[in-house]
């Protein structure tokens, strides 16, 4: 569990910013309950991720793994239908084996919420990650109805499958998102 805590806001303080942001910036006094999650983290020696090897996510990690060397950073690539499975399979066999999950919002809203996901907000302990006024539009974005399992965390465009009916819509009829209104 400490682990979660500690990839958590790590990842999302590093999901925010761009590299050139996080070495630029000063590192406030961390909290004790950061110290303690880090000193939990350093203790079991690893930490392991589940999701996307997508750019932006290697890079966070990659300066997580430089800035906690002690920490070994283990990367579980896939989608999260790809995932999904195998982490609720570690659920039911009580083997918490993933400390973060990073994948579109699809697979946590209808598949892990009804598998009672905790809260995000207690996870978020870094000052400079809790803090809502230094997010896009000064709020936190979830995914979820209840706004408090699926953070939205690094802000990227997902590209989406649109879908017609051929027997309505011809194909040549759509050239632009434009012509879908």
């Amino acid at each position: 569990m400490a682990r979660f805590f500690l990839i958590a806001s790590a990842c999302v303080f590093l999901f925010a910013r761009t590299p050139r942001d996080f070495l630029a910036a000063e590192r406030p006094e961390p909290k004790s309950e950061w110290e303690k999650t880090l000193k939990a983290a350093k203790g079991e020696g690893q930490v392991t991720v589940y999701g996307w090897s997508r750019d932006s996510h290697l890079q966070a990690l990659t300066e997580f793994q430089k800035i906690y060397p002690e920490i070994k950073l283990i990367l579980i690539s896939g989608s999260g239908a790809d995932l999904d499975p195998r982490l609720i399979a570690e659920r039911r066999a009580e083997k918490y084996l993933a400390d973060l999950f990073i994948v579109g919002t699809t697979t946590p809203v209808e598949v892990l919420m009804p598998a009672k996901l905790d809260p995000v907000r207690p996870s978020l302990i870094l000052p400079e990650v809790a803090d809502e006024s230094l997010w896009f539009g000064k709020k936190f974005h979830f995914a979820d109805q209840q706004k408090e399992h699926v953070l939205l965390n690094d802000g990227t465009v997902e590209t989406s499958l649109i879908a017609y009916n051929a027997k309505l819509v011809r194909p040549e009829e759509i050239q632009s998102y434009w012509d879908l209104l």
